[in-house]
């Protein structure tokens, strides 16, 4: 691994825990108002942490911005507020199997 992508990787493990604490000193109504968001901060965290999801100029880019799994949650959830088509592939997924024991989520 490049010493770019290592140190993304670095600065994004130290915003989600950051994140993680703040949400954590927060009372269990404020949690449950912010379902949404806490998961779609995890979602992007996962994914920003397997090999091959972003290249080297994207993690450069993204290493020069100061909340950079802030931005990218937000505008994910920006764009992605309508779910049909989402749901639509997952729900197609699974009707389309030749046997419903292959399906491990």
């Amino acid at each position: 691994m490049d010493s770019v992508k290592l140190n993304f990787l670095v600065k994004l493990q130290s915003e989600y825990i950051s994140y993680m604490n703040k949400i954590k000193a927060l009372p269990s109504e404020a949690i449950i108002r912010n379902i949404d968001e806490i998961a779609a901060t995890k979602d992007v965290y996962v994914f920003l942490n397997q090999p091959g999801n972003l290249d080297g100029g994207e993690c450069q880019y993204l290493l020069s911005l100061d909340e950079p799994l802030r931005l990218i949650r937000d505008q994910w959830l920006f764009n992605d507020k309508d779910i049909s088509e989402s749901m639509g592939c997952a729900i197609d997924s699974i009707c389309h199997q030749e046997d419903e024991d292959e399906f491990e989520p």
